[in-house]
């Protein structure tokens, strides 16, 4: 039988009311937080809120020219410095005693103009490039605009003595931003950036992305497209700007060099390439993540050496295995004995730490860890003795998966004592409790539970092969003497930890966690097997 789309009419009374009532919904997640989330909240946790959301709002403008475009920008930041850069100097030369809410909004509207111009001298004689080309010219493009302002001091390389504070940066920028304006300019941004999916002109973006030459061949003026999404993606990034200069009171041209680029674009394609839903989780899980790095003790030098030889270690011999006669059996047998064996250890320094009598939290960790040890060694007892004609390999990745769920269980318990923030802790415990949820009641989630479960015997076996490492490294006479007193703080390892979670995300599911899916009622209920709207009939 074949299936007809079923495209529901258009309903003027029905449109206008669902955007009147968005309309009234975002004034009172703005009343929301402005009056009781904002006061109960110290300056620190607010700052957390204020940077997750001003990265996620640039993460969806990114994905608009990356994921639903499909160009490959690498120089967003430029337009991040644009927006800040002129409004800030705009506001610190020309603010007086005007309505400090009309001129933030004035000054987000300059911003966003400002970026938007610089997205069209960029984007017209770019955007004809593709590919590498493309990434290459943007992040030229971004290198450029960030030298030119560090170089505008007042003094001889300033274009007209304009003073923009050269490498120092920019100060005495009133700080007019507040957190309710974040929270608008966000849900602002995902809302236009999703109603622009749902007209004809969103389709045009989408055919660029599929096949460029298709597109031109059907009559979709490429060029203009992607100058068009060039512009758009760029004036929203200037509007964040706007919103970061005045919410920092100072900035400085470091703020938006090439690490910033890459960890924009990390965001989008960790989330989901061409996903709205994605991209904002992502930038705000990763930048409360960048934030959270800062609060862990320095790691030493010998140890973080250790992990980096352990994994090469572990991907070169599952890549052997993988190669070998066993094929993919080999594979999964060595990821699962490696895993089960990491879960023993888990067991046995539960046992270690549940007998200290100095700290009630270490005792309540090293139950917790026995806990899950032994349950998650059961979990995988259990699935190897039932027959279903699964490989023992598959078997064993089922447990541990399940295991996994079973330590995020935990995991939220164990870090709502921890002394972090209240932003980030909050933060952690939604994303562990989501996974545990998704992996375990959902149909999509169980039918992946191996696939979990290899990403959990990844990072045992990485803990199992660490040990004996770091030991082999002490005892290397020219390592112990040079690295025995070197600490690095993972504040500045950031850059490569969040190029180790991009390649297991991409390893794991290339095109990120949520792909070209967004977020929708319909979705969750597809996920979990509840009864959906039904978007196709057969005929």
């Amino acid at each position: 039988m074949a299936a007809a789309t079923v495209t529901p009419s258009f309903a003027p009374g029905r449109y206008v009311l669902v955007r009147l009532l968005s309309f009234l919904l975002v004034a009172a997640i703005a009343f929301v937080v402005e009056r009781q989330v904002v006061p109960s909240l110290n300056n620190y946790d607010a700052t957390l809120i204020v940077r997750s959301l001003l990265y996620a709002s640039l993460a969806v403008s990114l994905n608009l020219i990356n994921g639903i475009t499909g160009q490959f920008s690498v120089g967003h930041a430029a337009f991040f410095l644009v927006g800040a850069y002129v409004s800030g100097y705009v506001t610190r030369n020309y603010f007086d005693s005007q309505d400090p809410l009309l001129w933030i909004t004035g000054m987000t509207v300059v911003g966003g103009v400002a970026a938007a111009i610089a997205g069209i001298v960029v984007g017209l004689p770019s955007l004809r490039l593709r590919g590498d080309y493309l990434a290459v010219a943007t992040l030229g493009f971004g290198e450029i605009i960030r030298i030119i302002v560090q170089n505008q001091d007042g003094k001889n390389l300033s274009f007209g003595g304009l003073d923009l504070g050269g490498a120092f940066g920019l100060n005495k920028i009133d700080k007019l931003t507040h957190v309710w304006h974040v929270v608008v300019l966000f849900i602002l941004i995902v809302a236009l950036c999703r109603n622009l999916l749902k007209t004809s002109h969103g389709l045009s973006f989408l055919a660029v992305r599929e096949d460029e030459l298709a597109a031109e061949a059907t009559g979709v003026n490429t060029t203009r497209t992607k100058v068009v999404a060039f512009v758009l993606g760029a004036a929203m990034a200037g509007m964040v700007g706007t919103l970061f200069a005045h919410h920092e009171g100072f900035i400085t041209p470091v703020t938006f060099d090439m690490s910033t680029s890459f960890l924009i674009l990390t965001m989008v394609v960790i989330g989901g390439t061409g996903s709205i839903t994605g991209a904002a989780l992502a930038g705000a899980a990763l930048k409360l993540l960048e934030e959270a790095l800062r609060k862990i003790d320095q790691i030493p030098a010998i140890d973080l050496l250790g992990y980096i030889v352990s994994a090469l270690l572990v991907l070169l011999l599952v890549k052997t295995l993988r190669r070998s006669r066993f094929g993919e059996n080999g594979r999964h047998v060595f990821l699962s004995l490696l895993g089960a064996v990491a879960l023993a250890g888990a067991v046995v320094k539960g046992l270690a730490l549940s007998g200290d009598a100095d700290s009630g939290y270490v005792r309540f960790v090293g139950w917790a860890m026995l806990a899950v040890g032994s349950l998650s060694i059961l979990f995988i007892v259990v699935a190897l003795v039932r027959r279903a004609g699964a490989t023992v390999g598959e078997r064993m990745l089922t447990g541990l998966g399940w295991a996994g769920a079973l330590i995020a269980l935990v995991g939220c318990y164990v870090h709502w004592f921890t002394g972090v923030s209240v932003v980030i802790k909050v933060s952690v415990i939604a994303m562990l409790l989501a996974l545990a949820a998704f992996t375990t009641l959902s149909g999509h989630g169980r039918r992946g539970m191996p696939a979990f479960g290899a990403v959990v015997a990844l990072f045992g076996s990485l803990i199992v092969v660490k040990m004996p490492v770091t030991m082999a490294l002490h005892s290397v006479p020219f390592i112990e003497e040079n690295l025995k007193d070197t600490l690095y703080s993972p504040n500045n390892l950031r850059m490569a930890i969040f190029a180790f979670l991009l390649v297991v995300v991409m390893l794991v599911r290339p095109i990120g966690v949520l792909g070209h899916h967004e977020f929708s009622w319909d979705l969750v209920k597809r996920m979990f097997g509840m009864k959906h709207k039904q978007q196709e009939i057969a005929v």
